[in-house]
C-alpha cells in the first residue's frame, strides 16, 4: 500500500484580520484492491475588521473549496475550525461559516468564568449581545459554540510532553467500503472523511483537552502508527495576578461579577454592558489591570492596543517523514517590484525545490496574536514546539506584524531558525495600527525569512501546495 498526501493551504488576503484555510487529502493506492480517497479540511481563524455582505472575508467564506463526503448527506464539510483567540478580527466570521457548512468541531483556547472578564473587558465596546451570550454559555459549561461541538485546549504547564498513543490501536471507522452518494474524485471513488483522534486517544474529542493533546489524522481502520498528519496546539494561559487585578477593578466599576458563574447570568452582563459609559469603564479597568501587573521591562504590553493574553497556536504538519526524495512543493503569491507595486507572480504554481536551505521542512505554524517576543512566553512556546520548529517551512507572523515602540515583542527570530523560510503577514493595506511594523519586517529580512504580505490588494493571498509520498 502506498500513500499520496496533498496539503494545500491559503492565507487569504482579506484585509486587517486572519483567515487561513487548508485541506489534507490522502489517496491510498492498493495493489490488490480499489484505491481509496480521504480528506480533512480545516480553518485557522475566521475574522476581519471589515465584515459584511460585500467584505472580502465574507466572499472568502462563501467560496471555500469544500466538498461533501460519503458521510455528510450532501452537505459540504469543514472538519475543524480553530479560533486562536477571542478578538473580533480573528473570529467575527465564525458564526456565518458554521451556518453554511457542516462544521464538525471547533477548537478554542480554554475559557472559564475566570478568563471571561478578560475577554469581555478588553473589547467591551465591540461585543454584541449575541456574542456575549455565546461566550458566557461556553465559559459556564456549554459544549457548543454556534451550534457546533467545541474542544477547549487547556494552558501549558511548561513541563508536559506529548501524549503517547498506542501505536497498534486502529483509527475509528474501519469500513473502507463506504457506499453512498458523494462527490466523486476521478469519477470512481467516493470521497471519505479522514479519521481524527484527539486528547489521549478518545474518539470524539472532549470539551476540554489537556495541553499535551494533539489531533492525529489517519485513514479509518489503520493502526495509529500509520498516522499521516497532526495538528498540535499551544495555549500559554493567563497569569493569575492579571485576572485577580482585573476582577478587583471591575468590581469597583459595578460589573456583575456574580453573573459570570451563573449559567443564567448572561442577561445581567448584556444589560450592564448596554450602557456606553459602562463599556468605557470596563475597558479602562482592563488597561489599568495590565499596567498594574506587567513586568517593568516588558515590551509586549502597550496597554491601549494589546488584547491578546489568550492565544492558541497550532502546528500543522506530517505525522511521519516521507520517503526520501518524494516531496514536491509549489506556491502562488504576489511579488513586490520595489516601487510600491505588486504583481501576481506565479498564477499557475511555481515549483520550489526542497533544497538544503529549507531541508525537509513541510510544516505550517499559526501563532495567533501571541506576544512571542517576551522571554517567558517564547520559552513556553519553544518548549511546546521543540521538535516542530525544526520542521516548519511557513509561519504566520504573530499579531499581523505588530510591534510596540520598544521593538518586535510579538515576533521572535527563533521562528526563523534558518534562512529561506516563509514568514506570512496578514494585515490591511492601510490600518490604524501600522501593521506590519518596520522593525518586524527588518527583523524578518535580517533572519533570512521570505516575507509575504497577504492583504486586500493581494488576492487570493499566499497559497502553497505540498505533495508527499509515503
Amino acid at each position: 500500500m502506498h500513500l499520496h498526501l496533498t496539503h494545500k493551504r491559503l492565507q487569504h488576503g482579506i484585509g486587517q484580520g486572519g483567515f487561513h484555510s487548508a485541506k489534507v487529502r490522502v489517496q491510498v493506492r492498493n495493489e490488490s484492491a480499489a484505491d481509496l480517497d480521504y480528506r480533512f479540511d480545516y480553518v485557522y481563524d475566521c475574522g476581519a475588521v471589515s465584515f459584511g455582505k460585500k467584505s472580502l472575508l465574507m466572499n472568502s467564506i462563501v467560496t471555500l473549496p469544500l466538498v461533501s463526503r460519503a458521510d455528510s448527506a450532501g452537505r459540504k464539510v469543514l472538519d475543524a475550525l480553530v479560533l486562536s483567540h477571542y478578538d473580533q478580527d480573528h473570529m467575527v466570521g465564525a458564526k456565518h461559516l458554521t451556518s453554511l457548512y457542516d462544521v464538525r468541531r471547533i477548537y478554542l483556547p480554554y475559557l472559564s468564568p475566570t478568563e471571561l472578564p478578560l475577554v469581555l473587558a478588553s473589547q467591551a465596546e465591540r461585543w454584541r449581545p449575541m456574542q456575549i451570550r455565546a461566550l458566557h454559555r461556553l465559559a459556564t459549561g456549554g459544549g457548543q459554540l454556534f451550534g457546533v461541538n467545541v474542544s477547549m485546549v487547556g494552558p501549558t504547564s511548561g513541563q508536559e510532553g506529548p501524549v503517547d498513543l498506542p501505536p497498534d490501536e486502529p483509527f475509528p471507522g474501519g469500513n473502507d467500503r463506504v457506499q453512498a452518494s458523494a462527490d466523486q474524485i476521478g469519477g470512481t471513488q467516493p470521497l471519505m472523511s479522514m479519521a481524527a483522534i484527539a486528547g489521549v486517544g478518545q474518539v470524539g474529542p472532549e470539551r476540554v483537552l489537556p495541553a499535551s493533546a494533539e489531533v492525529t489524522l489517519g485513514t479509518p481502520g489503520r493502526p495509529l502508527s500509520e498516522a499521516v498528519w497532526t495538528l498540535r496546539f499551544w495555549n500559554r494561559g493567563v497569569k493569575q495576578d492579571l485576572l485577580d487585578q482585573l476582577s478587583k477593578n471591575l468590581t469597583k466599576c459595578g460589573f456583575p461579577m456574580a453573573a459570570l458563574d451563573d449559567p443564567r447570568g448572561a442577561s445581567k452582563i448584556v444589560d450592564w454592558l448596554d450602557d456606553p459609559y459602562r463599556k468605557t469603564k470596563a475597558v479602562a479597568a482592563y488597561r489599568q489591570a495590565i499596567n498594574a501587573t506587567r513586568p517593568k521591562k516588558s515590551r509586549a504590553i502597550w496597554a491601549s492596543r494589546v488584547a491578546n493574553h489568550i492565544s492558541l497556536g497550532m502546528y500543522s504538519g506530517p505525522a511521519k517523514t516521507p520517503r526520501l526524495g518524494h516531496a514536491d512543493y509549489r506556491l502562488r503569491c504576489w511579488d513586490d517590484t520595489g516601487s510600491g507595486e505588486s504583481f501576481w507572480a506565479y498564477p499557475n504554481w511555481r515549483p520550489c525545490r526542497m533544497n538544503a536551505q529549507s531541508g525537509r521542512r513541510t510544516g505550517w505554524l499559526g501563532t495567533g496574536d501571541a506576544p512571542l517576543g517576551e522571554a517567558d512566553v517564547w520559552t513556553d512556546f519553544s518548549q511546546r514546539y521543540r521538535q516542530q520548529l525544526d520542521e516548519v517551512l511557513t509561519i504566520q507572523v504573530p499579531h499581523h506584524g505588530a510591534a510596540p515602540k520598544g521593538g518586535p515583542a510579538f515576533f521572535h527570530s527563533g521562528l526563523l531558525p534558518i534562512r529561506g523560510l516563509n514568514a506570512v503577514v496578514s494585515a490591511g493595506v492601510t490600518n490604524a495600527y501600522e501593521h506590519p511594523a518596520a522593525s518586524v519586517q527588518h527583523t524578518i529580512k535580517m533572519a533570512g525569512g521570505l516575507l509575504h504580505l497577504a492583504n486586500e490588494l493581494k488576492q487570493p493571498g499566499f497559497e502553497e501546495r505540498l505533495e508527499l509520498w509515503f
